[in-house]
């Protein structure tokens, strides 16, 4: 181990753990079709979001 793993370890994080983590975040990010238009109605910054699905526009509010 290297000592950044070493505090890392020492620290109770499982950095295999964690890179199989962002592995499967960025295989779902690479799925995005960036050509697409969004499909938020609102802009950021709102408690809750707004998403055109189908055509429709629902709201989704954010868990509390």
């Amino acid at each position: 181990m290297t000592p950044m793993s070493d505090a890392y370890a020492a620290a109770g994080v499982d950095t295999s753990q964690a890179d199989r983590g962002v592995d499967a975040l960025v295989a779902v990010l690479r799925r995005i079709e960036i050509d697409r238009p969004s499909a938020s109605v609102l802009a950021s910054g709102h408690y809750a979001s707004v998403l055109r699905v189908a055509g429709a526009a629902w709201p989704l509010r954010r868990a509390s």
